[in-house]
């Protein structure tokens, strides 16, 4: 009974956790609809000169005027939205590069396939090597060769 009350207990609090974190939310997103609405006012009081961009109502926030038509601007905070591209799982990280590279350090049995393998190039170059040189022997001892 206890584990039973203790689960239900569990549930509604996760549950009113849910129902604070979208009130929160919504109290958010009219807020963020008020702060357009005042930067568009904003935007259709400018009387002369270039209208500014509605980008300046929902991205950035104007600051202190540094010149003639010229503004500090920082961005608007927008990570409280719920977004459903970006990972929620904090422990879920990307891949490193130790994860796909080899140790530094080499086994014996690797240094030795790595010996076996370098021989093997080496003999291989080698009789190519003397394959050219009789090639080239032959072509010169010929007479009245034409290529």
């Amino acid at each position: 009974f206890k584990k039973i009350i203790m689960y239900e207990e569990q549930e509604q609090i996760e549950q009113e956790e849910l129902i604070e974190q979208e009130e929160q939310i919504e109290q958010i997103e009219q807020n963020e609809q008020t702060e357009q609405n005042e930067q568009r006012e904003i935007i259709q009081i400018n009387k002369r000169g270039r209208s500014k961009s509605i980008v300046w109502g929902t991205y950035i926030k104007q600051g202190k005027q540094i010149s003639k038509s010229h503004y500090n601007a920082t961005l608007k905070d927008n990570l409280k939205k719920s977004n459903k591209k970006r990972k929620l799982n904090k422990k879920q990280s990307q891949t490193k590069v130790s994860d796909f590279i080899e140790s530094t350090k080499l086994t014996d049995e690797r240094i030795k396939d790595i010996n076996h393998a370098l021989v093997k190039a080496f003999v291989v170059s080698q009789e190519i090597a003397i394959i050219n040189q009789k090639v080239i022997t032959e072509i010169n001892n010929q007479d009245n060769l034409t290529l």
